[in-house]
């Protein structure tokens, strides 16, 4: 994984040899697998971790644990208390993305202090696929189809290139401790829905439907139009179709493996079993 995890790096640029990272470090297993390997591969880190005191005393849990963590691994920890209830009231958005608007807001600004490179966080393949099917069933456009992307601005994401099985099963390997966010099982949260729901489907088309990035990616704007139409349908692969909520033309463009992975994604968030939305 370690030579996975350099290659991805190097295929996008995202850091160079030396370079001083902050790493977004919430306790959880994609977190201190990230600072693992960032700090195996002898990158300078520095740890932020964020309280939002959304979860009582796992908040607390969480905040110790990265200080012991931090301590043990010698990783100098900057650590930040926030609002987060009062912030989403006064701006009239959901706590979700008030603690995304914090938590990115305080990066940056600690990145500028620090003097740091980048701001690594550790989203991986299962999230990217939560991320997409989120988009398609609110009716995306072009940009969210091409879901996160492995730099953008001074935010990297080199762990997008591993399942979440996979970062567990390198937890497993080398002993690392971890916390779990318990809401993260409650699925009146659309996310933990979708997460839900991804469980059922094929690591492979997972896979499959995150690393092929959708081949109107990249195209100017101007070729993209020419490209999207609607309505459309996805074709299965026992040739029958199923319609999608936003207006692509996809099978037009794409890659096989990224047709296959998200036709079949796609079939499981739509099937009977899903709830998460009903």
């Amino acid at each position: 994984m370690l030579n996975r995890f350099q290659k991805y790096i190097a295929d996008y640029h995202l850091l160079q040899d030396g370079d001083r990272v902050l790493v977004g470090l919430s306790g959880g297993a994609d977190s201190v697998a990230l600072l693992y390997l960032l700090r195996a591969r002898g990158y300078a880190c520095e740890a932020a971790h964020c309280n939002f005191h959304l979860r009582g005393e796992e908040s607390m849990r969480d905040q110790t644990f990265v200080q012991q963590l931090c301590a043990n691994w010698q990783i100098p920890l900057h650590q930040h208390d926030f609002a987060t209830q009062e912030y989403a009231s006064q701006n009239g958005i959901s706590i979700e993305m008030a603690a995304r608007e914090l938590r990115y807001a305080w990066f940056e600004q600690l990145r500028q202090t620090l003097n740091c490179e980048a701001i690594a966080v550790a989203h991986h393949q299962n999230d990217q696929a939560e991320t997409l099917l989120l988009n398609l069933l609110r009716g995306t456009g072009i940009r969210g189809l091409c879901g996160m992307k492995p730099k953008n601005a001074r935010i990297i994401r080199p762990m997008l290139c591993f399942t979440r099985k996979e970062i567990e099963q390198l937890c497993r390997e080398k002993g690392l401790k971890y916390v779990i966010d318990s809401t993260n099982a409650d699925t009146s949260f659309k996310r933990n829905a979708i997460r839900k729901t991804l469980q059922q489907v094929n690591e492979t088309d997972i896979r499959h439907f995150c690393r092929c990035r959708p081949p109107f990616a990249s195209l100017s704007v101007a070729r993209r139009g020419t490209y999207f139409r609607q309505p459309h349908r996805l074709k299965r692969p026992n040739g029958t179709y199923v319609r999608t909520p936003c207006a692509l033309r996809l099978q037009r463009l794409a890659n096989p493996r990224y047709f296959r992975g998200i036709t079949l994604v796609w079939q499981a968030v739509r099937s009977p079993r899903f709830h998460g939305f009903h």
